[in-house]
């Protein structure tokens, strides 16, 4: 018979046989779980997200109706049916994805499509679009200033 010597394993040392060292593992579990309970107090405990900035007081909101089409151009009215923009495919294409995920809410709350959305600025000069019928907001200047761009000419349109 071979004679086999038994190794004993100490803490934190890898084996030939192990990936990750048990004490990382057990370190990363301990990290998830603080985690996890920390956002559970705050939940609980109701305290308010940070890193929100606080609402500014509106400056104006204009109502539009987006309309795009499948060569990727696309136009803009009021609610009423007048003209307001025409766009390009190079224009279009952020108006697009906006119309897109407008759309996906308003199918999935069973609104039509065609109702119009809104375009929000603040006297901060920041601004969003929303969706009045599903409560869906997005905040243009964390898409970039070029996409953002054309809502402003959108916003400022007679």
């Amino acid at each position: 018979m071979a004679n086999r010597q038994t190794q004993t394993r100490r803490p934190g040392r890898e084996t030939s046989d192990e990936l990750v060292p048990t004490l990382l593992l057990r370190a990363v579990a301990g990290l998830v779980i603080i985690c996890l309970l920390m956002v559970t107090g705050a939940r609980i405990l109701g305290v308010e997200p940070v890193g929100r900035p606080a609402a500014a007081p509106i400056e104006g909101v204009k109502s539009l109706v987006l309309h795009t089409r499948r060569d990727g151009t696309a136009t803009v009215t009021d609610p009423a049916g007048a003209m307001l923009a025409e766009l390009d495919k190079e224009e279009a294409g952020f108006v697009i994805g906006v119309e897109r995920a407008i759309a996906r809410r308003r199918m999935q709350s069973g609104i039509a499509r065609t109702e119009p959305v809104q375009i929000v600025r603040d006297i901060d000069g920041r601004m969003m679009v929303v969706d009045p019928s599903t409560d869906w907001s997005l905040r243009l200047r964390s898409h970039g200033e070029r996409n953002a761009e054309v809502f402003v000419r959108l916003f400022e349109a007679e």
